[in-house]
């Protein structure tokens, strides 16, 4: 009885730590295929059979579809008060198609407007608003019920496509994995020192778990503030945590075994140890096939930047990948 439950425990340490942590750096594993639209001009209409008439064909819902959100939350440690304020810092989508065996990462920019949903206590809509995707999941508890709300937001965002899982994570996880693999280099591109004085332009620097939050989460203090700078810098971290964590794997046994009571109060997600566990063990094969961007205009707004997504290319992404051609 021990065995299997240490196995299990051994299995969706991997899978939380992957979905909700490691298979992040997915996104940034090799080239970045940019698999932007066709800058052509199409239009979607919804026919009454559940079908959709997208640029003179006709699609539907692909159902050998799952997907899975990531939330990396501006906070170190989960909250349990309701309107907790705890943003959506980090937003990706795993889009596993169970018929080709792939799976395609779509990254999400916390600034997108979108429609967001204002929670009574009970978790019941009150209201609905435009406004940063990364404030949905401020609405709640501070859990299930505003990791919900966020899944909700990005389903609203994607012409109301189902998003079937979630697993939202605080910053501290970052520092704990960080840490577990001995420090994760970065060569610094721009001028950080206000930020740290080791980040010097040009210097490349191992990071240790203060050291990368700081790295991934810096963004007002900078000359550059904006959210797609600092995305760059999470992508060069994020690729090389991902290298020294295949490593460690593969040179010490028990890797994840150790790892994961350190980040699990950390985690909150939808899904059941078996069904992560069964998850892993479905998907684990699976290849990438691309990685589409959502074009898009930032502006000033009022309080916050706004990111607007060109609407024509957003519904063309979500086509591609949740439907099928009839």
């Amino acid at each position: 009885m021990f065995d299997k439950k240490a196995k299990l425990i051994a299995v969706v340490s991997t899978v939380v730590l992957a979905i909700a942590v490691i298979a992040s750096c997915l996104l940034f594993g090799g080239k970045n295929g940019n698999n932007k639209s066709e800058n052509r001009k199409v239009k979607e209409t919804a026919v009454e059979d559940g079908s959709i008439s997208f640029g003179g064909k006709t699609y539907v819902l692909n159902e050998d579809i799952t997907s899975f959100l990531v939330i990396g939350l501006d906070t170190m440690e989960v909250s349990n008060e309701y309107d907790d304020h705890q943003q959506a810092d980090f937003l990706m989508l795993f889009i596993f198609d169970n018929s080709s065996k792939k799976y395609t990462a779509l990254h999400i920019n916390r600034d997108t407007m979108a429609e967001v949903n204002t929670l009574a206590m009970d978790g019941s809509k009150v209201k609905s608003e435009k406004k940063q995707i990364a404030l949905a999941h401020t609405e709640g508890d501070g859990g299930k019920m505003s990791c919900q709300n966020t899944a909700d937001a990005v389903s609203s965002l994607l012409m109301g496509v189902k998003i079937d899982y979630y697993a939202s994570f605080t910053m501290d996880a970052v520092a704990v994995v960080n840490d577990s693999v001995g420090g994760v280099p970065v060569e610094i591109e721009d001028d950080m020192t206000m930020v740290d004085p080791a980040f010097k332009k040009g210097e490349t620097v191992i990071l240790n778990g203060s050291q990368a939050l700081k790295f991934v989460r810096a963004r007002g203090e900078l000359k550059d503030s904006s959210n797609a700078k600092r995305m760059v810098r999470q992508r060069e971290y994020l690729t090389n945590l991902f290298r020294a964590i295949k490593l460690r794997t593969e040179t010490e046994d028990g890797y994840f075994n150790g790892l994961f009571p350190k980040v699990s109060k950390s985690v909150v997600t939808n899904c059941s140890l078996t069904k992560l566990a069964s998850m892993w063990e479905n998907f684990s094969g699976f290849t990438n096939s691309g990685f589409p961007e959502i074009a898009g205009e930032l502006k000033t707004g009022e309080k916050f930047m706004e990111f607007y997504p060109d609407k024509e290319q957003l519904e063309k992404t979500v086509i591609d990948l949740f439907y099928k051609e009839k």
